[in-house]
């Protein structure tokens, strides 16, 4: 998905990320397991982990449930900028979590300001319907605007 050509993977790794996107393609709620099980193994903070998790963070997103949502929200708060970004992108398909993002961006908007820019990112992005624009607008147009967040 965000695969550059430009990333010199060996065969392995090529295999590894092929993998992770045919789970993501099938969305079983059984490989969810092999999913967190790839999770541990992409440490680090080389291109190749960098990748993989950004996959498997995508593919983990189809799965709604409890501690799917709390790895994810883990994630977009301590995860590299560009590996956030991605979990912001795919956060909509968690529907019980962005009902919930309104209240945690106001939870953290004081305490911490990166955070609550992530979760507003996630949030428009996934607002297809703008069912939280008048709240976005009311509330954190301020932040929106230093995000550069366009709420199309």
């Amino acid at each position: 998905m965000w695969y550059s050509d430009d990333m010199a993977l060996s065969s392995a790794e090529k295999k590894r990320l092929a993998e992770v996107k045919n789970i993501a393609k099938a969305r079983a709620h059984s490989d969810r397991k092999k999913l967190l099980a790839m999770l541990a193994d992409a440490s680090g903070e080389g291109e190749f982990a960098l990748e993989l998790r950004r996959e498997i963070y995508s593919a983990l997103s189809w799965h709604e449930d409890a501690e799917t949502r709390a790895l994810l929200l883990d994630a977009i708060a301590n995860e590299p900028d560009d590996v956030a970004e991605t979990i912001a992108y795919v956060l909509w398909r968690q529907e019980d979590l962005m009902k919930e993002l309104p209240q945690r961006i106001d939870a953290v908007r004081e305490t911490d300001p990166k955070l609550a820019g992530r979760l507003l990112t996630a949030l428009v992005r996934g607002d297809d319907r703008h069912e939280h624009r008048g709240w976005v607008f009311k509330h954190h147009l301020d932040l929106l605007r230093k995000l550069r967040i366009a709420y199309d």
